[in-house]
């Protein structure tokens, strides 16, 4: 996942899970700014544990939201998961 800030707004290049297509896919919001393929990516790691990526780890599952997109080549649903950052 790759996530871009440009003046068509915030957006990630998704992969079709079925053909490898890639196509854009757009944030829901400005909070959600953090992209992935899998809801796992957001938890929040233990306590003993060291990431260096502590703000996109550190979102709880109330502030992941999920959507699905048709891919427009094989029509197939991909889902993706957006995260927002959780500040101290």
């Amino acid at each position: 996942m790759v996530d871009f800030n440009s003046s068509r707004g915030r957006f990630t290049i998704l992969l079709c899970k079925n053909c490898r297509n890639r196509f854009e896919v757009s944030s829901p919001d400005d909070k959600h700014i953090f992209a992935a393929q899998s809801k796992t990516a957001f938890e929040v790691p233990s306590p003993i544990s060291d990431s260096s990526n502590s703000d996109i780890q550190k979102t709880s599952d109330d502030e992941v939201i999920e959507s699905e997109h048709e891919c427009p080549k094989c029509k197939d649903k991909n889902k993706i998961f957006w995260g927002a950052p959780k500040f101290a």
